[in-house]
């Protein structure tokens, strides 16, 4: 059970990087404001659904 908790942190901490990196346009080239608004909402949603499964993980 702790190794599944453990790779469930690792991975969140792999997308909150992956939001950071998406925000600033000028440390991705390539990237246009309008893409990256797209990625940052799936990046968050992402995020959000995946904290919702570790809290009702942790209250179970």
């Amino acid at each position: 059970m702790r190794s599944a908790l453990a790779i469930l942190i690792f991975c969140q901490s792999c997308l909150f990087i992956g939001l950071v990196l998406a925000r600033n346009p000028n440390k991705i080239i390539g990237f246009e404001q309008s893409k990256n608004q797209e990625i940052d909402k799936f990046l968050l949603g992402i995020l959000i659904i995946f904290l919702i499964s570790v809290f009702s993980y942790k209250c179970s």
